[in-house]
């Protein structure tokens, strides 16, 4: 069965929560979080063990080849469910990723960005109003009216499967018990400097040109930039 892994970034899955305010500001160093050099260096092995392509720095079509039914797995967000349903059928599956870290304190759980995330700026002129239209979004009646819209696991307690419309046993559904243990990773915190570093050289730590080490170095040094 073609997986489709609802994940946001497998080299996420460090396990436990990290000081990364504390990092993009300087006062807490990347190349000192063990967690973040294991997930780097499970990131290679996983390459070194022919489970990535190996043209990943150049490669721009993976999910394409996903549908293709040419690649085994594809990390992503539910955004993508729906397409690789349609084109894949019943070969489209979802699942959890493994436990990577013995006794951690976040335990059967997926990491990801806050893309449905809706804040108030501090600097807002009618706090109040937009506040209201946050509390409108999120209510139960204006939920359920979104999902008929997009399907995606939602937060809210007091909704069932059967009012959502869901299948049971449906890769939907699946997914569903997963957003009870979701657990936030705040990667909008990084800054310009070490951001940059992450997005265009991570994929060599995956080849062998860097070592896990000096990729984390490099984003201590672009603290600031």
């Amino acid at each position: 069965m073609t997986e489709l892994m609802a994940i946001h970034n497998i080299i996420g899955t460090s396990q436990r929560r990290v000081d990364a305010w504390g990092k993009v500001t300087g006062r807490a160093k990347f190349a000192e979080d063990k967690g973040w050099l294991d997930a780097l260096t499970y990131y290679r092995s996983l390459y070194v063990k022919g489970y990535l392509r190996k043209d990943l720095l150049t490669a721009n079509d993976s999910f394409q080849l996903f549908l293709q039914g040419k690649g085994a797995m594809w990390p992503a967000v539910t955004s993508f469910l729906a397409d690789a349903e349609k084109t894949l059928g019943a070969d489209c599956g979802v699942l959890m990723p493994p436990e990577m870290v013995v006794g951690a304190k976040l335990q059967n759980s997926c990491i990801g960005g806050p893309g449905q995330s809706l804040v108030v700026a501090k600097n807002s002129k009618t706090p109040k109003v937009a506040a209201k239209l946050l509390s409108f979004l999120n209510s139960k009646a204006e939920v359920l009216a979104s999902q008929k819209v997009h399907s995606y696991p939602i937060l809210r307690t007091d909704i069932t499967l059967q009012e959502l419309g869901w299948t049971e046993g449906s890769n939907i559904a699946k997914i569903y018990p997963y957003s009870k243990t979701y657990n936030y990773w705040v990667d909008n915190l990084l800054t310009s400097g070490p951001a940059t570093v992450f997005y265009s050289r991570t994929g060599l730590v995956a080849v062998g040109k860097l070592t896990p080490l000096q990729l984390a170095q490099e984003m201590d040094a672009a603290v600031g930039q």
